[in-house]
């Protein structure tokens, strides 16, 4: 029997979501030109729960999206490096079930109706340092874009931009066609 600690296990967590990319090492137009950065990922996160006190998973993928977005079509790269589909309800990063794993997103499960709902709250543990004030500065536009918008609002939102449009269910969605973002 393999016994792991605290760190070994977060260790692991994090390696299952670099497997996930190990198509996408190289910066691509999948990718934003920004190879995968899971510290960026945490950081990011626990930057919009600061902002936004019910982020809820399907609302958080298109925040990360959007800002994700926002920065490529600003600096022709993307914060993250996550590489996101085309799903029924927007945006969806690849490995998105991992992420909920990861050491440092702080989560609570919530009961919701017939399933469960990951509540995102801020990590005050979680360094900023990672992201530049440029990124800082695009998450906090999309935070407060977004901040009032439920998640079927931003389900509805995400459905009308043309990087959403002229991709198919489960492709992935070129970061070329962020560049025609609806106004911010």
């Amino acid at each position: 029997m393999i016994r792991l600690d605290a760190y070994g296990r977060a260790y692991l967590k994090r390696q299952a979501l670099e497997s996930e990319y190990l198509h996408f090492q190289e910066p691509s137009d999948a990718n934003g030109n920004q190879i995968l950065s899971i510290n960026k990922v945490e950081s990011a996160i626990s930057y919009l729960a600061e902002r936004i006190e019910d982020l809820y998973k399907v609302k958080l993928m298109k925040l990360l999206w959007y800002a994700d977005s926002l920065c490529f079509t600003l600096t022709g790269k993307a914060i993250t490096g996550l590489v996101y589909l085309h799903g029924d309800m927007g945006a969806l990063p690849l490995g998105h079930y991992r992420i909920i794993g990861l050491e440092n997103v702080n989560i609570r499960e919530e009961e919701g109706y017939e399933f469960i709902k990951y509540h995102f709250l801020p990590n005050p543990r979680q360094s900023m340092a990672c992201l530049t004030k440029e990124e800082k500065d695009v998450l906090g536009q999309v935070a407060a874009k977004f901040k009032s918008y439920s998640t079927q609002s931003m389900v509805r939102y995400m459905h009308e931009e043309k990087a959403y449009l002229e991709t198919e269910d489960g492709e992935v969605i070129p970061f070329s066609l962020a560049k025609d973002l609806r106004e911010f």
